[in-house]
Order: C-alpha cells, then structure tokens, then sequence
C-alpha cells in the first residue's frame, strides 16, 4: 500500500492543476502562486452561510493574487513622467567697483580758454574821434586819387599828409576849417575838403554823439604816380 497521499483538487494549484509540494503546502512550485486558505469545515448543525460567504471570499482572494501574478512579468517598467526642466533664476552679475570705473580723460572736459573770456566780453564803446578816422580811412582811394591828380600838375607835391578835421552836432564837418600838414596846392586842398565831407554825408551812421569835437589823422599814398588824364572840378578848375 502506497504512503502517497492521494491528489485532490484540496492539494493541486488553482492556476495551473500542478501538485503542490512546497513545503507549506501553499505555494506551487511550478507556477510560484501562492494558494488560497482553505475554507473550514462546518460543524454539523452550523449556519451554512457563514462558511460559504468565507470560502467564497477565499476563492476571490486568490483570483486577485493569481492575477496580479500574471501581469506583474509583462509589465513595463514605470516611466518618469517627463518634467519640463527647472530654469534656474540668474541673479544678474554685480557692478564693477568704483576703482574699476575709468575717470574721464582730462582732455574730455571742456576748459574755458581766454579766448572763449575775451569773446564774451562787450565790444568798447567807439568814441567820435574814432568814428571821424574811420570816416576818412574809409575815403582812402579817393584821397590817393586827389594826390596823384597833384602830383600831374605839381610833381613835387607831398605824398602824405596830417588832416584836422571839426565835426559839429549835426554829424558833418566844416569844409573851411578842415587844414592839412604840410600846406597843400590850393587844388589839393578843395579837392580833400570835397571828398572828407561827402564821406561823412553818405556814411550812414552819426558820430556817437551829436556834439562839436575836432580829430586829427594821417594817410600817404608813397607809391603814388601822376594822374594819366587831367580832371575837371573839385578844385582842379
């Protein structure tokens, strides 16, 4: 008589219908699946419901196990989820120290010159007798003309000549006192006369002041010639 225990559904796997021969009687050694609790045996005259309700949560049990067993080897591993990547804040780079900083160059910064001074300051007021001199200078080569017709009907007449002239308060000035150094020919004389009092007649301006004053200036043609033609008028009838 064989010792074996007989097979039964008590002692096979409830996955695969392998024998069980761990050692726990429990877990099946072909598919590794862990064997659900045997239901008890009710006692005789026991509600029979209890002992159902409990084997049937046993049986459920087992699907479960016997389930996740079968899915947990396909299973894929778990992929991380993809993360937006953290940006990190830069805090901006500090400013360089103030040794760092390079001063201007001396030459950068405007110096007041004594040019830029003297051109600021006012113009000196012109007094009458520099008016009166202006007035004459400005007659100059009608003057050289009077010398060199002079000099055609004197060539020794003087080449230079000192003028004084009286400015009275209506700005013009009086032919007979206006003198000459040296004495001058006669027609030299009413010659200049005619030309210093038209120049102060057609200068457009009046003296700075209207008042009577008196004013001494020179001028010399050195470099004159005779006149090459004879004039009429001014003095030289």
């Amino acid at each position: 008589m064989s010792s074996l225990a007989p097979i039964t559904s008590s002692n096979r796997c409830v996955h695969c219908g392998a024998p069980l021969t761990g050692d726990d009687g429990r877990r099946c050694s072909y598919c590794d699946v862990v064997q659900p609790a045997e239901a008890p045996v009710a006692a005789p005259g026991a509600p029979i419901a209890p002992v159902v309700a409990g084997a049937a949560a046993a049986v459920l049990l087992g699907v479960v196990v016997v389930v996740w067993a079968l899915r947990a080897p396909s299973r894929p591993a778990r992929i991380e989820s993809a993360r937006p990547p953290v940006v990190t804040a830069t805090a901006p780079p500090p400013p360089p120290p103030a040794a760092a900083i390079e001063a201007p160059s001396p030459s950068a910064i405007p110096v007041a010159t004594a040019r830029t001074s003297a051109a600021v300051r006012p113009a000196p007021k012109l007094t009458n007798e520099q008016f009166g001199k202006n007035v004459v200078a400005a007659q100059s080569k009608k003057l050289r003309g009077c010398v060199e017709q002079d000099l055609l009907r004197n060539p020794n007449a003087p080449k230079a000549y000192t003028v004084t002239v009286l400015v009275e308060k209506d700005g013009l000035p009086r032919s007979s006192a206006t003198t000459f150094s040296p004495t001058p020919t006669e027609g030299f004389a009413q010659c200049a006369r005619h030309v210093i009092l038209y120049g102060f007649s057609g200068y457009g301006r009046n003296p700075p002041e209207l008042v009577e004053f008196t004013f001494s200036t020179s001028f010399a043609f050195p470099d004159a010639k005779p006149a090459a033609k004879a004039e009429s008028g001014r003095g030289w009838d």
